[in-house]
């Protein structure tokens, strides 16, 4: 009897140490998923906030572009309804004998970082990930393909403007370089050549490659809002 009490005394203190370590074992793994949670939504914090930075940059460039090409159009449409130069300055003048393009990219940096870290399995993340993917896959492309076929235009009216023999082009600063071209001769050629067939179509031909990028960079300035907007509620 006494034999069998010991034996039961063990066997229940036995009963007793293995429940300790499966509680001990259960603990421990609660404590690790805790710490990897909130890990997780510390690491998940980090990759939103900076999202955030880099979409606000979007649309405050983007934006300040758009006022641009908008004040650039109605110069142009300024211009071309225009036949008679006298009283309009050489500036004005100059202004409209010229060219340019403005490749305006997004800032993708915070993006990147994250394919790089694979975090997509982030619960955090699982809702936002086709939302994010599309900005910066489809309308990434979408605003590059512009840029370039913007690119391409712009070479031939640079090569309209500049590369002729009937006006000295103005470098900028002024008075950087001197005009060996008289004043009055430069400025009855500018004026004939943009008021030449060959240079209102290339004026419309500008015009209706800025207004092209106006939409893209519209359209551009919108999504990026709108993510920012969803990100902000992710938070």
């Amino acid at each position: 009897m006494i034999f069998q009490s010991r034996m039961g005394h063990y066997a229940l203190y036995a009963f007793g140490e293995i429940v300790l370590v499966v509680v001990g074992i259960l603990i421990a793994l609660n404590v690790n998923n805790w710490n990897d949670m909130n890990k997780n939504v510390k690491l998940s914090n980090e990759y939103l906030n900076d999202l955030k930075t880099d979409l606000k940059i979007d649309t405050t460039i983007f934006g300040a572009e758009i006022r641009a090409i908008k004040n650039y159009t109605s110069y142009l449409e300024w211009g071309l309804s225009l036949n008679d130069f006298t009283d309009v300055s050489i500036e004005e003048i100059e202004g409209l004998a010229a060219t340019s393009y403005h490749n305006v990219e997004m800032n993708s940096g915070t993006y990147v970082r994250m394919q790089l870290a694979d975090i997509w399995d982030l619960e955090e993340f699982k809702s936002l990930f086709g939302e994010i993917s599309t900005y910066y896959t489809f309308y990434k492309t979408y605003l590059d393909n512009y840029n370039d076929w913007e690119q391409n235009l712009y070479y031939a009216s640079f090569d309209f403007w500049y590369n002729q023999n009937e006006f000295e082009i103005q470098f900028q600063p002024k008075d950087s370089i001197p005009l060996f071209q008289k004043d009055d001769l430069r400025r009855e050629r500018i004026v004939n050549r943009i008021s030449s067939v060959e240079g209102r179509n290339m004026l419309k031909t500008i015009l209706m490659r800025e207004q092209a990028m106006l939409s893209t960079y519209e359209i551009i300035y919108k999504e990026a809002a709108r993510l920012l907007k969803i990100v902000d509620q992710q938070q």
